[in-house]
């Protein structure tokens, strides 16, 4: 399973970093292609919506409103991911 998601996953960075064919298989990837134009890739992570903000302006906002760091970790956790999140949240946290 893991294996397939991590396929998965990689194929759609593919198809958000060079274009979006219509022969994708739509079951699949419905959520992702639905909104294609929304989708950007960053740093090697699928990201939507507004990405001209950095990791860090996010890790911010996250720790903001959930001051512990296990509440910022599982509400990134809901809502997005890329490489070393959890360092991220605890150096920020730490400051």
């Amino acid at each position: 399973m893991a294996q397939r998601c991590q396929s998965s996953y990689s194929r759609v960075c593919e198809y958000v970093m060079k274009a979006w064919a219509d022969h994708i298989n739509t079951t699949d990837f419905a959520p992702c292609k639905q909104k294609q134009q929304e989708l950007s890739v960053q740093d090697g992570c699928v990201l939507w919506g507004d990405t001209e903000q950095g990791h860090s302006v996010l890790v911010e906002q996250l720790h903001k409103s959930h001051p512990d760091m296990l509440r910022t970790k599982g509400l990134a956790m809901s809502y997005l991911w890329w490489p070393k999140l959890d360092d991220d949240i605890e150096a920020n946290v730490k400051d």
